[in-house]
């Protein structure tokens, strides 16, 4: 049976950088989630911790946003749905997905090519053991009638 309450663990929400690779924020942002799966965190509570794990460019980044936010009158982010589309935005660039999605398709190629070789190995050896068992048969029959 499997003790699925974490409540009593104490994890540390993982601090935030700004990097120009996507998939460190893509990690960090599955560790986070994971997280506030783990503790059933209020959602006020989530976008808080999150707030916290942030430093260097990113608390700047998030202090323009929020200024620029009551400057023009516009809702504040308060939620970790929102704040996740913004950071997203913000810090994977929007040819990363399709850069993704062709390289999935060239594996699908890849994987299509070796498909193919693969077939052709086993036809192949299907085709080696027909032989081989032709001339056993052969040779059985040879023998049979040499007994005879």
């Amino acid at each position: 049976m499997l003790d699925w309450d974490f409540g009593i663990i104490k994890l540390k929400i993982p601090v935030f950088h700004r990097k120009n690779v996507p998939e460190i924020y893509l990690e960090w942002k599955n560790k986070v989630e994971w997280i506030f799966r783990c503790h059933n965190y209020l959602k006020p509570k989530n976008f808080k911790l999150i707030v916290i794990a942030f430093i260097d460019y990113t608390i700047i980044w998030l202090d323009r946003l929020v200024t620029n936010c009551r400057r023009n009158y516009e809702r504040q982010v308060d939620t970790w749905e929102k704040m996740k589309s913004l950071i997203r935005r913000r810090f994977v660039p929007s040819h990363y997905y399709r850069e993704l999605y062709q390289r999935l398709q060239s594996l699908s190629q890849v994987e299509r090519v070796l498909m193919s070789i693969s077939m052709r190995w086993n036809l192949l050896w299907f085709k080696l053991m027909l032989r081989r068992i032709g001339r056993l048969l052969w040779l059985d029959s040879w023998m049979t009638l040499i007994m005879i």
